[in-house]
């Protein structure tokens, strides 16, 4: 819809240059023109940081998805050694069995 009506506005513009009788009409045409240039610069400009904003949304996505899988592995991969008396309701839901032998050290 937006650029239905840049295009219409552009095209208006292109009519008025082309009936432009005089300097005057002409110097407004080219006017309008730069105008409707400047804005689609400045929208550019915008869209290429909205761009930049996506992607680095994207990438710190991706890197704490990567950070999570790290810790979970690290998490796996760590030891941890568990006194019988002194267990948190953590650590019996781990996978810890009524009469299971814990070796003593």
């Amino acid at each position: 819809m937006v650029l239905d009506e840049r295009m219409g506005t552009m095209n208006e513009i292109l009519e008025n240059s082309q009936k432009a009788e005089g300097n005057m009409e002409a110097l407004q045409s080219e006017s309008q023109m730069q105008g409707l240039m400047d804005s689609e610069i400045t929208r550019r400009g915008q869209l290429l940081a909205n761009q930049a904003l996506v992607q680095s949304a994207g990438d710190r996505l991706r890197l704490d998805k990567e950070r999570r899988g790290m810790l979970a592995e690290d998490r796996i991969m760590t030891l941890k050694i568990m006194e019988r008396d002194n267990m948190t309701e953590q650590d019996r839901a781990v996978g810890v069995k009524e009469g299971a032998e814990f070796k003593d050290f």
